[in-house]
């Protein structure tokens, strides 16, 4: 389990195995288009994923973050029982560029 785990991050993380390596454009503007929300499961999501319907939940719409950072969108399965979701390492990778985008735009200001 370990190594399944070690070997996970070593493949995401390693510049040597990437190619076509381009920052993240825009980054700020994207996340600012993207709502975090307070939800709960519906009776199908209970159904399929066993998803607690009482349990307040915090996260995303799906649909909407792919409008935007489209590589975080994940669709699976058949049309009768697909499964739509969110990966979240696209996300938090255009989270950390806005912030070092805002604290740009920050620094750039207080020069002035």
């Amino acid at each position: 389990e370990v190594n399944k785990w070690f070997y996970y991050i070593i493949f995401n993380l390693i510049i040597i195995w990437k190619n076509n390596i381009v920052k993240i454009d825009s980054p700020l503007e994207k996340i600012s288009k993207i709502n975090g929300v307070y939800f709960n499961w519906n009776e199908t999501a209970k159904e399929l994923n066993q998803k607690d319907t009482n349990k307040r939940e915090v996260g995303f719409i799906a649909q909407e973050v792919k409008e935007f950072i489209p590589q975080a969108y994940i669709e699976t399965g058949e049309e009768d029982s697909k499964f739509i979701g969110l990966n979240d390492r696209p996300i938090i990778a255009a989270l950390v560029k806005a912030v070092q985008e805002q604290n740009q735009l920050i620094l750039d200001l207080q020069s002035r």
